[in-house]
């Protein structure tokens, strides 16, 4: 038994579910949230039961079913992976692990080809492309950053995620935008206005002092899994992109991208960033920008 896919919208929760079930005798539950983590899942291997919290959204639910599916049956393709990565530490490898797994799930949920074509059909609508597979907004940006197959690659996109206290949770670039590792990124980026207006999505058109440009796009999010008087998180997760493929994204379509002095002029982080004139400055130059700058 394969999990069935509807062409038109991937797969549904039901049918992770079944497939679990059937193939592999696991059950899921959804519980209330007061009776899961506040990861809002926990897996209990000896009783072979899959908890999800009531809370969480059906995205999130399905996103961990399918990371269930890719934990049973990817082992050996990810340790071969690992084992060419020579990765020797046991915590190294766990992380990776992990993070092979959710690479899994999100090519089960979001098969490449099909993925791929939507994408570009769709200039990159990341809103379209949640209603088109019944994913969360981080979930759709996430894969559009990993559109990289030789011969069918996609744009090549960063992405970020921060607190509202700037740190940094998660990051990828290939577009060749350095992203600061743990906080510190440039205030002017669009990532932190974004908390300013939550769930509405904020294109952004900056230029960096290497003159390079390019496209950003933010939204300030909230997730939680309980009820009233629960903390909930909140974060802001930015996508971009080199201006050379503005034409074939959405976002770009009311930015003046013809008009350089339209641009945002931003760095990467006040410490690296060598715009004397910048009224939002944190820090001075760190002596290396400085000489680097002279």
């Amino acid at each position: 038994m394969r999990p069935r896919i509807d062409p038109d919208g991937g797969l549904f929760l039901t049918d992770l579910i079944n497939y679990l079930e059937a193939k592999h005798g696991i059950r899921v539950e959804r519980l209330p949230s007061e009776d899961t983590p506040t990861s809002g899942y926990k897996w209990d291997a000896s009783e072979k039961t899959l908890n999800i919290s009531r809370a969480l959204p059906i995205t999130s639910a399905r996103f961990q079913a399918a990371r269930m599916i890719c934990r049973l049956e990817a082992v050996d393709a990810i340790n071969e992976v690992l084992d060419r990565a020579q990765i020797t530490s046991d915590s190294g490898r766990a992380r990776a692990t992990e993070a092979l797994i959710s690479y899994c799930a999100a090519a089960l949920l979001f098969p490449y080809d099909s993925f791929l074509e939507d994408a570009r059909t769709l200039r990159h609508d990341i809103e379209l492309l949640q209603q088109r597979y019944s994913a969360s907004w981080e979930q759709v940006c996430h894969r559009l950053t990993t559109l990289r197959r030789p011969q069918a690659e996609g744009i090549p996109f960063h992405l970020l995620r921060t607190d509202i206290a700037g740190n940094i949770s998660k990051r990828f670039s290939a577009s060749g935008l350095q992203l600061p590792r743990y906080s510190g990124a440039c205030p002017r980026w669009v990532v932190h206005e974004a908390y300013m207006a939550p769930d509405r999505v904020i294109p952004q058109f900056v230029r960096l002092p290497d003159n390079s440009e390019y496209l950003f796009v933010a939204r300030a999010l909230r997730s939680g899994v309980g009820g009233y008087g629960i903390p909930r998180s909140v974060y802001s997760v930015m996508i971009g992109c080199d201006t050379a493929f503005a034409n074939d994204v959405v976002y770009a379509d009311r930015l003046s991208l013809d008009r350089p002095e339209s641009a945002v002029p931003v760095g990467i982080g006040c410490r690296q960033c060598p715009r004397e004139d910048c009224g939002q400055r944190a820090y001075e130059m760190s002596d290396t920008t400085t000489q680097a700058a002279q």
